[in-house]
Formats: structure tokens, sequence, C-alpha cells
């Protein structure tokens, strides 16, 4: 096994265009996914859970949503912010520490999530976690895309999305169980179980030989800027969703927000080694698919986080009945996402973002009659 997983260590720097999947066999190859796709279901599942358990936590801490809802944004901030600097600092660490630190800290900090008693520390600690989950998934993907043939890559992705859709499913069903029969605070505690299991399995398969970088050649301007523009843009529109008259231009987080922006396109276009390479965004395959990925998210977002408090406040649902409700689109990808990765390896269909970004907009069209 050790020999097998070596592969991806001695290819895994050179690019998609140099690695030769073809020297790794079946079983080393399909033992290395099945735990990165772990990690990625726990990921999934952990957010999808929190939806479900946000109204009995806004209840239980006295809080409004406007509050609350930093349960979920801390920690979409936190990784949003720390990905591309983890994937940076993993070329001088090694994807295996940094795979395997993330995990500890994201198990650890989700017991400290399950035993917060107050609103602050939940959310503190939802950033420590997140902070483990960008460790892990910064390399995740990657390592996924690297170990399949050129020709199988999108039914790889394809497996990516079942996961993302297995642990939707799973999430709604489990946190309303557990919401009804438990309480919210183990909503956290589930991680830990998980966690143990994907650390055995990633400390005992997970051998892969790397070459390490002697040193750290990361763009800590660009970094710091960076994560000043994500988290002051997330507090403007947390001041923005709890005060409505709020006058915009006088808000010193909008203020940050557009100074920091212009900073970190300046910084990254006169760095030798930037935190991100601004160019990839002439390449339309890269921007058209990015700009799918992030209308979709915005609209599922927005009714995995107002749904529950719809269901449940006017419909009077029990949390177990809105978990059942939001089983719909992640059922529906769990089949869809393998059929459109193969559909893609085979015909290799070029507008497959746009129609399935006509679809999801005909669908919550519809949804409003």
């Amino acid at each position: 096994m050790r020999s097998c997983l070596a592969v991806i260590g001695n290819k895994g720097r050179e690019g998609l265009d140099t690695f030769d999947s073809s020297e790794l066999p079946v079983a080393g190859r399909n033992v290395l996914a099945f735990i990165i796709l772990l990690g990625i279901f726990m990921f999934v599942i952990d957010g999808s859970v929190v939806s479900i358990a946000l109204p009995t936590i806004t209840r239980y801490f006295h809080a409004d949503v406007a509050q609350t809802q930093w349960v979920i944004t801390s920690y979409l901030v936190t990784v949003t912010s720390m990905l591309m600097i983890f994937g940076k600092i993993a070329e001088r660490t090694g994807k295996v520490r940094l795979f395997l630190a993330g995990f500890v800290i994201f198990t650890m900090a989700s017991v400290a999530c399950g035993l917060s008693t107050t609103l602050s520390m939940l959310i503190f600690f939802r950033a420590i976690q997140a902070a483990g989950a960008a460790m892990s998934f910064s390399i995740s993907t990657a390592i996924i895309f690297q170990i399949y043939h050129r020709g199988e890559q999108g039914r790889a992705m394809g497996y990516i999305g079942t996961t993302v859709s297995l642990a939707s499913i799973a999430g709604p069903i489990l946190g309303g169980y557990l919401v009804d029969y438990m309480g919210w605070k183990y909503i956290f505690l589930i991680n830990l179980p998980i966690g143990i299991v994907l650390l055995a399995l990633a400390a005992k398969y997970m051998k892969i030989e790397e070459e390490i970088s002697k040193k750290l050649d990361l763009d800590w301007r660009g970094a710091t800027v960076l994560i000043i523009f994500i988290v002051s843009l997330m507090l403007f529109l947390g001041d923005l969703s709890s005060n409505t008259a709020l006058f915009i231009a006088e808000d010193p987080f909008f203020l940050l927000a557009t100074l920091s922006l212009p900073a970190f396109v300046w910084i990254e276009s006169h760095q030798k080694s930037p935190l991100l390479d601004l160019s990839i965004f002439r390449v339309k395959k890269f921007v058209l698919p990015i700009i799918a990925i992030i209308l979709f998210i915005i609209s599922s977002f927005s009714a995995f986080i107002l749904g529950p408090f719809y269901f449940q406040g006017v419909m009077g649902y029990s949390p177990s009945q809105v978990g059942s409700v939001f089983l719909i689109v992640p059922a529906i990808m769990a089949f869809g996402s393998p059929l459109g990765g193969w559909i893609y390896d085979r015909y290799h269909f070029r507008y497959n973002s746009a129609l399935g970004m006509i679809i999801v907009a005909a669908s919550l069209l519809f949804s409003e009659w």
C-alpha cells in the first residue's frame, strides 16, 4: 500500500498534466479515495445538520437570527479565508501532515462546540472547527482529481458530488432526529466517532511520500488582506441584515471591504509568487463554472438557512419533518452527479454548467407559483 500511494507524493507536485494515474493500482486508489471522500462527507454533514438546528439554537440562547446565523457564517468565513492559504502551506508541511492535523483540530473543536455554554463560545469554536476543515479540505479535491485517469476525472468529480449529496441527505435526517430526541449539542458531538474512524484510516493508509519544499513561500501580505476583505465583508452583511436603515457608506466594515479588495488585487498583481494568480480569471472555462457554482450555492444556502424557520415557525413542522423536506434536492443530486460526470467524460458537453443553472433557475421560479 505504501508503494502504491507513494506515486501521488512523487507526481502530485508536477501538476495534473504530468501525473500518470495508471501507476497507481486500483486498490490503492480506491482506499485513498474512500478516506478523502469520508472527510468531505464529514465537512458537509456538519453544515446541513447545523442548518436544521439553527431555530432551536436561537431559542436556546434567547438570541435573534442575525446573531445565531454566525454559527454558520463563522464557519463559512473561516473556511473561505483559509483554503488558499493552507493549500500553499501544504507544499511545506506535506499533504498527509496537514490532512491529519486538520482533522484532529476539526474533531476536537466539534466536541468543544457541543460543550459550549454561550453563543459566543459556540461561534468561536465553530471558527476553530472551520480552520481544521480548511486544512484538510484544501488538498482533498486535488488528490481525488490526481489519482484518476484523465478520462475518469469527470466521474471522479461525480463521486464528490454524490458524497456531498449523501451527506446532505443524512444531515437533515440525523440533525432532525438528534435535535428532537437528544438536543442540539449532539449535532456537534456526532463528529467525534466519525473523526476517530477517519483519523485511524488515514494514519494507517495515507503513507504518501512527498517532495516537501525547504521553505514556505507564502504571500503573507496577500493572505492577510484577503482575510481582512472576507471578514469585513461578512461583518458588513451582518450589520445590513440586522439594521435595514443602515447608511452603507458610513459602515466601517463596508469601507474596509471596499479598500481591502483593490489592495488585494494590487498586491497579487505585483507578487512573483502570488497567493492567487489573477491571470486564471482570463480563462473562460474556469470562470464560467465558478460563477455557476456561486449562484447555485447562494440560492441553495438561502433556502437552507431561511427554510427551517419558515417550516417550523409558519407551517408548524417539527425539526425531523423539516429534515425530510430538505432531502429532496440532495437525493436527486446523489443520482445526478455521477450521471453528469459520466456524460461529461463520454461526450465532453461544453454547456453542462449553463444547462444546470437554467434548470435550477426554472425550479426556483416554479416553486414560487
